[in-house]
């Protein structure tokens, strides 16, 4: 505690104290001292102009509070400010995308998982997250058209899809998409 006082004193007189910043957040560390771990990084975030270190401070934040503090609101949020100034940041969009679904904020993660389908490169990835997207849209958005065309989408890309395919069979029931849904299967 008394060293904690003393680097926080030496701070307070030059809040740019790097020594001070490198001592507080060894201790605040060792101690699991989260939230005051948070703080330090934030202010090293306020004197970075770096990018690769802003955002591999952005991303120690994101994970303290999502791993440490169990704050999925701050952590949703420090994902998000990580996309402010990286807005191709696929692991950030991946994990703002896991706590989205987590907590159920399903509007939210269908715009995540749009942003990752954009930046998609690789087929796999690209199945993965249509079929994500497709069972979205279909069980908690209550969007069928939109289902039926993410299925469309992926079985383009896989033919032979199960989980594409099965989709598109449950919206056979649906009078409205029938004849899409049977234009699609062919």
């Amino acid at each position: 505690r008394a060293a904690i006082a003393a680097w926080a004193d030496v701070l307070g007189h030059d809040p740019t104290a790097s020594e001070a910043l490198d001592a507080l957040e060894r201790l605040y560390t060792a101690g699991g001292s989260w939230t005051d771990l948070v703080d330090v990084l934030r202010r090293r975030l306020e004197l970075s102009t770096n990018p690769v270190a802003r955002r591999e401070l952005l991303g120690r934040i994101a994970a303290i509070h999502e791993d440490r503090l169990r704050d999925d609101t701050d952590a949703t949020s420090a994902y998000r400010a990580i996309l402010d100034e990286f807005p191709e940041d696929d692991p950030a969009l991946e994990a703002l995308a896991r706590l989205l679904q987590r907590n159920e904020r399903w509007p939210d993660l269908e715009e995540a998982l749009e942003r990752r389908l954009a930046l998609a490169w690789h087929g796999d990835a690209k199945v993965q997250l249509l079929a994500q997207m497709g069972t979205l849209a279909e069980h908690k958005l209550g969007r069928p058209d939109q289902a039926l065309d993410r299925y469309r989408d992926l079985l383009a890309l896989e033919p032979e899809h199960d989980g594409a395919r099965a989709g598109l069979e449950r919206m056979l029931e649906d009078e409205g998409l029938r004849l899409r849904v049977a234009e699609v299967l062919e």
